[in-house]
C-alpha cells in the first residue's frame, strides 16, 4: 500500500513539470506554426494594388497618344477676293470692253493679211488723202493688232495716220482709242497713260473717255 501511494505521488508531482515542459516547447514553437499564415497573407495581398495600379496607368497613357484638335479652316468670303484685286488689271479690262469702231470682223489671220495687201495701195498710194485712204489705212492698223496680233506694226501704221490726215480724218477717234487698247492691253504706264490722255482731249465725253479718264488717274 505505501509503495502505491508513492507511486501516485510521484506521478503528480513529474505532472506539473511534464506540462510545464510541453508548455515551454509549444511556446517555442509558436512562431513556427504562424509564419505559415503570415507568409499566405503576404503572398495574396500585393496582388491586388497591382491590378489597381495598372488600370489607373492605361487611360493616362492611351489619352496621351491622342492627336490635338486641329482648328477649321477659315472660309474664303467674297469681300476678302475683292480686296486682292489689282486695279491695273481691272483697267485691262475695261479697256477691252470696249468695242473697236470701224471693225472689218475678219477672224482668220489668211483672210487678214490678204485683206491688208488689199488695202496697202489704197491706204499708201502719194495721191490718195481722202475718205477712202484714211479708212483703208484705219482699216489696216485694226487688222494688224486683231486678228494679225502684230501690236507694233499697228502703233506704226496709227502714227501714220496722224501724220497723213490728222484732224481731217473720220476715223481719227477711233484710232486714238484703237491707240489706248494696243498700249494699254500690254501695261498700264506712261505710254499708256499718254494714249489715254490724248483721247479724252480729243473725245470729251462717252464711255471710252471715262475708261481714259481713269487711266490717266490711275498711280
Amino acid at each position: 500500500m505505501t509503495s502505491t501511494s508513492g507511486a501516485v505521488v510521484a506521478s503528480a508531482q513529474d505532472a506539473p513539470v511534464v506540462g510545464a515542459t510541453a508548455i515551454a516547447a509549444s511556446t517555442n514553437k509558436v512562431p513556427d506554426v504562424p509564419a505559415v499564415t503570415l507568409h499566405d497573407r503576404t503572398a495574396a495581398v500585393p496582388s491586388a494594388p497591382t491590378v489597381v495600379a495598372i488600370a489607373a496607368v492605361h487611360p493616362r497613357v492611351a489619352h496621351a497618344e491622342l492627336p490635338p484638335p486641329s482648328a477649321p479652316p477659315v472660309p474664303r468670303t467674297i469681300e476678302h477676293a475683292s480686296v486682292q484685286r489689282d486695279p491695273y488689271v481691272e483697267l485691262e479690262q475695261a479697256v477691252r470692253k470696249q468695242p473697236i469702231e470701224l471693225d472689218p470682223k475678219i477672224v482668220g489671220p489668211g483672210d487678214a493679211a490678204a485683206a491688208v495687201a488689199k488695202l496697202k495701195p489704197i491706204a499708201y498710194a502719194p495721191q490718195k488723202y481722202g475718205e477712202e485712204a484714211s479708212r483703208a489705212l484705219y482699216e489696216i492698223a485694226v487688222l494688224l493688232h486683231k486678228p494679225l496680233h502684230q501690236d507694233a506694226e499697228a502703233l506704226h501704221t496709227l502714227d501714220f495716220y496722224r501724220q497723213r490726215f490728222g484732224s481731217r480724218g473720220k476715223e481719227l477717234a477711233a484710232a486714238l482709242w484703237l491707240r489706248v487698247r494696243v498700249t494699254c492691253g500690254h501695261a498700264i504706264d506712261d505710254e499708256c497713260r499718254e494714249a489715254a490722255y490724248s483721247y479724252q482731249r480729243a473725245v470729251p465725253t462717252g464711255a471710252a473717255t471715262d475708261v481714259a479718264i481713269r487711266i490717266t488717274n490711275a498711280q
